[in-house]
């Protein structure tokens, strides 16, 4: 079966990671299409393709995945976006490859496995140095016992950065990269991590550490060490293993070519190669192997139970650092099943008056408190330090971002946005010595409704669908369908498109209009402050003259 046959691989993003494996894909003759949010460099990039197997140019990623002549997609976009485009693309049906560690928080990684299990899907995540001719060469040393038994392992990485005001998980702990490495060969020799110490020091900013130091005990294993900084001149990749017969050493050069050196031991028994593993070989070897994943419908390495031991490191080595002391992977925090959703362990659920009900799909981030009985709907998202009190109805696919509180008497329908730390408040009157406890004013966001950050709603009034309250805007009154709101108090100031997009609509009263989106072209009427989507008008119209 030929790789065309075996499995259509459409490369997303096309930097130039991307168009190296937009070309191994066409040699494979698997290339079926190339997507890139930026038109010019996706009619640029993809001409040169048009010539093999290519048969799709596509701007608009969701669209790419409802195509039914791709049946996987090569994330090559910042590694960044690759959370949210593998669910995606996991939930359209499409397999997906990468070529670098995906980094997630340990519950938000469990989940996306076990969407992969469920969706039958393959999920490869892990650096195509993995593939090279000399990392291959070293696990064969190990393999066949030319260096005897393991004693230790140590691992450096340098990568200079710039102090940021967020840090990612991959900047404050081990390297990501060095540590599926290492786990891989730690896994050859049977070996698990059962205690993990890191200790870090930084002075460029509070929140990344510039330095990392992580130590890895393993029983009737090697001592690992670890050491990545962020301050280091050049740029280092290298990896030593002491064993009882000898020695190995990898290294990576300008070229991101891996060096293998061998120091007594059987080495004669081993085939290093003669000369650096060039990287377009490794990353054509890493492809074959996701292809051949694909047609077999079999996990390929670095897949997700190597992807759960690398969160699960990478998550102990967070927790080594915010308790100060050696923590064991294997008892590291994992999150709370329930009934269809996923809860971090942080969070806190009182359901001592009545359940917590949750759809599938939905999750529930890093120190949140539920009160019990409320309702949420199915893939949902609720952001760090998010209160919801008892009484509330929540939609399905309602996004909110840290530090709200939903307060008893709100109900937000489907797809909701709720921005950072925006206010809900649910009396008009308040008094601290004069409780009004149980005369709650009901609030309603309708479906599809945005509202920006901190953005405070005065209880007791409706948002309408679709409408747009701007950042820092007080809503005091009821907000229209469509609307665009803002300002202390928010004033209405125009209306937004389904999409989000502004339409170019007036705001005064007895003014008749229609006009198109010029995004994604829906059209609508206007009469004063009612927007109607045409579609919908039409539909009125006929239920209205019905008989």
């Amino acid at each position: 079966m030929s790789p065309a046959q075996e499995g259509r691989v459409a490369v997303v993003g096309l930097g130039e990671r991307g168009v190296l494996t937009a070309g191994v894909l066409s040699r494979l003759g698997a290339l079926t299409a190339v997507s890139d949010a930026d038109p010019q460099t996706l009619v640029d990039v993809g001409q040169a393709f048009i010539g093999s197997c290519l048969a799709r140019l596509e701007g608009d990623y969701l669209r790419l995945l409802a195509a039914g002549d791709v049946d996987a997609v090569a994330l090559c976009t910042p590694p960044s976006t690759w959370d949210g485009m593998a669910e995606a693309a996991l939930r359209a049906g499409k397999d997906v490859y990468l070529d670098g560690p995906l980094v997630l928080p340990l519950s938000r990684g469990q989940a996306l496995v076990e969407l992969a299990r469920e969706r039958r899907r393959v999920l490869m995540a892990g650096p195509v140095l993995r593939f090279s001719g000399a990392f291959s060469a070293l696990l064969a040393a190990i393999r066949t016992g030319a260096l005897g038994r393991l004693e230790y392992v140590s691992g450096r990485h340098f990568k200079p950065t710039q102090p940021g005001p967020f840090a990612a998980l991959d900047d404050t702990g081990p390297s990501p990269l060095l540590s599926q490495l290492v786990l891989e060969v730690l896994d050859m020799v049977g070996a698990r991590p059962q205690r993990i110490l890191t200790r870090a020091t930084g002075w460029r900013t509070a929140r990344v550490p510039d330095v990392t130091e992580t130590l890895l005990e393993c029983h009737a294993g090697p001592k690992v060490f670890l050491h990545t900084s962020h301050v280091h001149p050049t740029q280092a990749l290298e990896l030593s293993i002491l064993g009882s017969e000898g020695s190995a050493q990898l290294s990576r050069d300008d070229h991101d070519r891996l060096h293998l050196t061998l120091h007594g031991g059987a080495i004669d028994a081993v085939p290093v190669p003669p000369h650096p593993s060039e990287p377009t070989a490794a990353r054509e070897a890493s492809l074959r192997h996701f292809i051949e994943a694909v047609a077999d419908r079999r996990s390929p390495h670095q897949g997700p139970d190597a992807q759960l031991g690398l969160w699960r490191l990478l998550h102990a080595a967070q927790r080594s650092l915010d308790e100060g002391g050696p923590v064991d992977p294997a008892q590291a925090a994992a999150p709370t099943r329930t009934p269809g959703g996923w809860v971090h362990p942080t969070v806190q659920l009182d359901e001592s008056q009545g359940p917590c009900e949750m759809g599938e799909g939905t999750k529930i981030w890093h120190f949140s408190k539920l009160l019990g009985p409320l309702k949420i709907g199915r893939a949902c998202s609720f952001g760090q330090n998010v209160v919801i009190e008892r009484g509330v109805t929540i939609g399905d696919n309602v996004k909110v971002q840290n530090n709200v509180s939903i307060y008893s008497g709100v109900i937000l329908e489907d797809d909701v946005f709720c921005g950072p730390s925006m206010v809900f408040t649910n009396v008009g009157t308040p008094r601290s010595h004069y409780p009004r406890q149980g005369q709650y004013a009901v609030t309603r966001v309708g479906r599809g409704a945005s509202i920006g950050a901190n953005a405070t709603v005065v209880c007791g009034h409706t948002l309408g669908q679709y409408c747009f309250v701007g950042a820092g805007a007080v809503v005091t009154r009821d907000v229209p369908d469509y609307a665009l709101v803002y300002g202390n108090p928010a004033r209405l100031m125009g209306f937004t498109c389904y999409c989000g997009v502004r339409l170019p609509f007036g705001t005064a009263e007895g003014e008749c209009q229609e006009a198109a989106c010029a995004e994604c072209g829906r059209r609508y009427t206007r009469e004063s402050r009612q927007v109607v989507m045409l579609a919908d008008a039409d539909a009125e119209a006929t239920r209205t003259n019905s008989p």
